[in-house]
C-alpha cells in the first residue's frame, strides 16, 4: 500500500485509476487513424512491456501532460510524487521545436529523460520499443544514456 495525499492506495488501485484517467483524457485521439487504433492502446502497450507497477502507471500517463488538458498539479493530487516526477521527465516542452525535427532538441529531451531517473528511462525505452523506432532513434537514445553514465556501449546495460 502507498499513501497518496493521506489516503492508502494499492498498486492495483493506482493502475486502475491511471488506466481510466488516461483512457478518458485520450478519448477521441487516434494513434493510427487510418487503422482506427485508439490512442489509449499506445500507453497500454507501453505498460505491458514493463514489470514494476509504478512503471506501468507512468507508462499509462506518459503522454497525458503533453497531449491532453490535465496539469501536473492535478496529477499530483491523484498519484505519488515519484510517478508524477517520471511523467514530467517524459513530457516534451510544448514551446520547444519538435524534437524529431531538430537533433539539438532531441538531445535536450533525452537528457531530460535521463535526468528523470531510472523509472523515466525504463518507461522511455519501453515507449521506443512500443513505437518500433529502433535504428537511429534508438541509437541516439542509447548514446545519450551512455554519455551520462560514461560508457560507450550500444546497450543501456553494458
Amino acid at each position: 500500500m502507498v499513501v497518496v495525499r493521506g489516503m492508502m492506495a494499492s498498486d492495483a488501485a493506482l493502475l486502475a485509476l491511471a488506466d481510466r484517467l488516461s483512457s478518458f483524457l485520450h478519448r477521441g485521439q487516434w494513434y493510427d487513424e487510418a487503422h482506427r487504433v485508439s490512442y489509449i492502446d499506445h500507453p497500454r502497450a507501453v505498460a505491458r512491456l514493463l514489470n514494476d507497477p509504478y512503471d506501468k502507471v507512468v507508462a499509462l500517463l506518459h503522454d497525458t501532460l503533453e497531449d491532453t488538458w490535465i496539469s501536473q498539479e492535478l496529477l499530483m493530487l491523484l498519484f505519488p510524487e515519484e510517478v508524477v516526477a517520471a511523467v514530467v521527465a517524459l513530457t516534451r516542452d510544448p514551446h520547444q521545436p519538435a524534437a524529431q525535427d531538430q537533433p539539438a532538441a532531441q538531445r535536450r529531451y533525452y537528457r531530460q529523460v535521463v535526468d528523470g531517473g531510472p523509472r523515466a528511462i525504463r518507461v522511455k525505452l519501453a515507449d521506443i520499443e512500443s513505437n518500433h523506432l529502433g535504428g537511429n532513434a534508438g541509437y541516439s537514445w542509447l548514446t545519450t544514456l551512455n554519455e551520462r553514465k560514461g560508457s560507450t556501449s550500444r546497450t543501456p546495460w553494458g
